[in-house]
């Protein structure tokens, strides 16, 4: 499996990371933070290649 990241974007309580998967494509992971910056969710979306 290879990960090329292709960038990051923030938000006041989440992080989004868009990168591109060698078997699944591009995807983004969005993942939800709380008070303490601990991940409460992640959502994943993604594009069959």
């Amino acid at each position: 499996m290879k990960f090329e990241l292709l960038d990051v974007f923030t938000g006041v309580n989440s992080v989004a990371v868009y990168f591109r998967h060698s078997i699944r494509g591009l995807q983004i992971e969005i993942m939800e933070l709380d008070a303490d910056g601990r991940i409460t969710r992640v959502l994943v979306h993604h594009r069959d290649p």
